[in-house]
């Protein structure tokens, strides 16, 4: 055999991935239906996303303090609201993104072999 040949697997087979794409069988998707990469840039953005509205809400009530003068009011009430807002944004996406179960009846039946 030649040194720089080795015995390789064949690659595997193709199948649809439902949106109009192929993918190995062999991939490695999470419950989502998503890769590994593609869950980690769903968390990462998750992670954006509630740091964002958090922050949001702070300088909304901090210059809304400021322009009212009623410091800390304003400031407390939307840090509260950025902070809420991100969780539920969260909570939304999370929701959204996470297959549908299938019931006991969805599955189809076998039917037992007849022959044995």
């Amino acid at each position: 055999m030649h040194p720089m040949k080795r015995n390789r697997p064949p690659h595997p087979p193709l199948e649809s991935a439902g949106n109009g794409t192929l993918a190995a069988t062999g991939s490695r998707k999470t419950m989502a239906g998503q890769t590994a990469w593609q869950g980690l840039a769903t968390a990462g953005s998750l992670g954006f996303t509630l740091v964002g509205c958090t922050f949001l809400g702070l300088f909304a009530g901090y210059y809304l303090d400021r322009w009212l003068k009623t410091s800390p009011w304003f400031t407390i009430l939307f840090l509260l609201i950025g902070i809420a807002a991100g969780f539920l944004n969260i909570f939304v996406s999370v929701s959204h993104s996470r297959p549908t179960r299938r019931s006991e009846k969805d599955v189809p039946q076998i039917a037992p072999d007849q022959n044995r």
